[in-house]
């Protein structure tokens, strides 16, 4: 069970460049759906494709979408003819021309003209969250072009705002905090909303002027409500709060002003909302006409499995979530991020199950240090740091001392040669540790058991892999187990992707911590996304990359700076796996915290 205690919340993702998948699928009036992403959940009756999926990078979307009733459906820049069929690598496996003639060449495939002064590309604009440009269909050629937004005539007078997005909170109360600089050693004060209106909003990022459908309005259709809007797309709205449905349940946010000018609003689009990455809108695929008969006709993106940008997302498996408040996350993602339950005070973006025979609002804290003792406890247990480092008793065979702690575990001063058993020690590194070279936990063996506590008077810095081997065991205390109790942060290098170990940070006392807008490490509600500094608080750092990390273990830290910008419908950006080590072989010192810890009913991995 991943044992994640969060007390503050995750941080920003400042990789550069980042590449998100886009997930879900769209609809079509005329064709159906037309899937984003081969990892997509089939619908019954739609087989799997190869290997595909739309894109994100920077501003740009691109890539290729299925569509089973007509084919390829590329996206932005892919739609290039000098990037489609011919062999090249770009296509998706199964080539990108039509499905009845899979050699064709690009002209064929692709039809021989383009709008004038159109560019083959589709922008997502960061500021406004609108989408521009084309995909097109492959099999229809010339008419198979998709136009995400038209940005020409739209009625003179824009009504309010019906249906919004990415809207901003008001807040109702500001406290004034402050905190000391470590580095300078001056106070820095900011202003921090405690207290949010449940129902009004400053702004939104881009409102549909309508919620049905009329003669007038786009699209031509008669129909009393639309999911997720219609009508005209506008940006940049004010004075928004929420409006509740009739059934208590459901509620929609609406903005009374809109700017009424073309810069500003279109006659239809789609747009982004950049808290979770939803799309939302309309696109349009039939030429000129009003009603397609040849063509996909209204594509409309707020439909059952709604498509959206799949930002790094946490993972957990095989246990139970545990935190203070305030969990959240950027991406709200089709699969159940836990898959046991959660505890915790205002989740947000993050799902569990079998939560319903876990007793709820189970008091949660970090460790707290019982004063000069070293007796660090919360409601799972406690870790007696002092009585695990403190010699109590020595042994000397020859030129040789062996110290031993008060629960009789031998103490050795310095790392662990993971070329051996770790054979119930306690190891104890008087500062930074760094861990240089790929290594393996291996089990134990002839009388030598594989668990053991390495005590870290400073920062951890992993660079390579660090893993559990696999050797045949004759008893569980033979099983390679390893906790980690670090006295600072520990910090992931970019190219790791697997890291082994039960991590318990817990910190260098500071009382405080920056991250980079000068706000102190006490979570500010106005910054949902902070990037911590490594000042040794008790911060766990998984690294700014691309590559997913895997951490087969648990985690109890101050704070999570989770960098990953890995994206991928099935695995999460940080994935983090409990395989029962803990419990089945506690390390030196953790027996009584194991024992805290929900039990393992069913595992495989």
């Amino acid at each position: 069970m991943p044992i994640v205690i969060l007390l503050v919340h995750f941080s920003s993702v400042h990789a550069i460049n980042p590449i998100y998948d886009v997930s879900g699928w769209l609809y079509s009036s005329n064709y159906e759906w037309i899937s984003l992403n081969s990892d997509n959940k089939q619908f019954a009756g739609f087989p799997a494709q190869p290997v595909y999926k739309v894109r994100v990078e920077n501003d740009e979307l691109y890539g290729w979408g299925w569509a089973p009733y007509v084919g390829w459906v590329c996206f932005g820049k892919t739609c290039d003819p000098n990037n489609i069929c011919d062999g090249n690598p770009s296509c998706p496996e199964a080539s990108a021309c039509p499905v009845s003639n899979p050699n064709c060449s690009a002209s064929e495939a692709f039809g021989d003209t383009k709008p004038p002064g159109w560019q083959w590309k589709a922008k997502l604009d960061i500021a406004t969250g609108k989408i521009t440009g084309m995909a097109k269909i492959l099999s229809l050629k010339d008419a198979g072009l998709i136009d995400f937004g038209n940005r020409g005539e739209y009625p003179g007078t824009i009504e309010k705002g019906a249906q919004c997005y990415d809207c901003v909170k008001t807040c109702k109360t500001w406290t004034t905090t402050t905190s000391t600089d470590p580095n300078t050693g001056n106070e820095v004060s900011e202003n921090v909303c405690t207290e949010y209106d449940p129902i009004k909003f400053d702004s939104c990022k881009n409102c549909f002027t309508r919620t049905n459908f009329s003669d007038v309005n786009i699209p031509d259709q008669l129909v009393q409500s639309v999911v997720g809007g219609s009508g005209n797309i506008c940006s940049n709205c004010s004075d928004c709060s929420k409006v509740v449905a009739d059934d208590a349940k459901s509620f929609r946010i609406e903005c009374n002003l809109c700017s009424n000018s073309s810069s500003t609003c279109s006659l239809y689009g789609s747009a982004s909302d950049s808290t979770d990455g939803s799309l939302a809108g309309w696109a349009w695929n039939g030429n000129n006409d009003v009603a397609s008969t040849t063509g996909a006709g209204w594509i409309n993106f707020s439909v059952l499995g709604a498509p959206g940008i799949v930002y790094p997302w946490l993972e957990t498996q095989f246990g139970s979530v545990y935190g203070q408040s305030n969990i959240k996350q950027r991406s709200s993602v089709s699969g159940v991020n836990a898959t046991y339950c959660i505890f915790a005070q205002d989740v947000y973006n993050f799902s569990s199950k079998n939560c319903s025979a876990v007793v709820k609002n189970v008091g949660i804290s970090y460790l707290s240090d019982g004063a000069s003792s070293q007796v660090y406890k919360n409601a799972l247990g406690k870790i007696d740091v002092a009585g695990l480092t403190a010699v109590h008793n020595h042994t000397t065979i020859g030129s040789i001392t062996y110290n031993y702690n008060k629960y009789g575990q031998q103490i050795i001063n310095g790392a662990p040669n993971f070329l051996q058993p770790l054979d119930n020690k306690v190891y104890v590194v008087n500062g930074d540790l760094v861990i240089n070279e790929n290594n393996v936990i291996i089990n134990g063996a002839s009388g030598e058991k594989g668990n053991g506590l390495i005590i870290v008077k400073g920062n951890l810095e992993i660079k390579k892999n660090v893993t559990y081997g696999s050797s045949a065991l004759s008893s569980l205390g033979e099983l390679a187990s390893v906790a980690w109790v670090v006295k600072g942060d520990v910090i992931i290098d970019p190219d790791v992707e697997k890291v082994a170990g039960a991590f318990i940070l817990l910190g260098n006392g500071t009382a405080s911590c920056l991250y980079e807008n000068g706000a102190s490490c006490g979570v500010s509600l106005t910054d949902e996304y902070p990037r911590f500094q490594q000042i040794g608080h008790g911060i766990f750092f998984s690294g700014d990359s691309n590559k997913p990390l895997t951490i087969v273990g648990l985690i109890m830290a101050k704070s999570f700076g989770f960098y990953r910008t890995y994206s991928n419908i099935k695995q999460g950006s940080e994935r983090i796996i409990y395989d029962g080590r803990l419990i089945a072989n506690p390390p030196p010192g953790l027996k009584g915290l194991a024992e805290g810890l929900p039990v393992i009913r069913d595992f495989e991995f």
